[in-house]
């Protein structure tokens, strides 16, 4: 073998070794993005769910503080707490630059107007109107008007997360 057969020989090997490892490195860098992804709508989902379930028992406990003020008893008390809902893969579906995947401009504006509605401390006005009733600084009807206000509020973010929830699970990848 001669001097430039040998170097074109190490040079192409050196080149296709090189190739080769950049092609492995780029598939390895795919399936790991892939796979957090996935991992991200999973955890995205059961969030979703687990939201769906806190709203659907605020809202029975609204019904029944609406019954309680409907019937006068005025030893009615309500424990409903937003801090209870999770946003941790919601933000991260943000960060990650996943959510353009699924939301147009529409669906972009019904999530962050659930996000918005449903946040801490919007909860206290319900309870301090329900505490007001029941010490008679305010009207029943007042009361009344503000607990079906907010079982409207919460039915609207349950119909949001349904529509959320339908938009990744064709993405879920098991």
């Amino acid at each position: 073998m001669s001097f430039y057969e040998h170097l074109f020989s190490t040079a192409f090997a050196t080149v296709a070794g090189f190739v080769f490892s950049l092609l492995l490195f780029a598939l390895q860098f795919h399936w790991s993005r892939k796979a957090i992804k996935n991992t991200l709508i999973k955890n995205l989902d059961f969030e979703l769910q687990y939201n769906e379930k806190l709203i659907r028992d605020f809202i029975k406990d609204l019904n029944d503080s609406l019954a309680d003020i409907n019937n006068e008893k005025r030893n009615t008390y309500i424990n409903i707490d937003y801090e209870k809902i999770a946003f941790f893969f919601a933000q991260q579906f943000y960060r990650e630059g996943i959510i353009s995947e699924f939301f147009e401009t529409k669906g972009m504006d019904l999530w962050n107007e659930f996000y918005i509605t449903i946040r801490v401390g919007n909860d206290i006005h319900i309870k301090q109107q329900i505490t007001d009733w029941r010490e008679n600084k305010i009207h029943k009807a007042e009361a009344y008007d503000s607990v079906k206000y907010e079982i409207k509020i919460l039915e609207h973010a349950l119909e949001t997360l349904g529509w959320v929830r339908n938009r990744i699970s064709g993405k879920i990848n098991n």
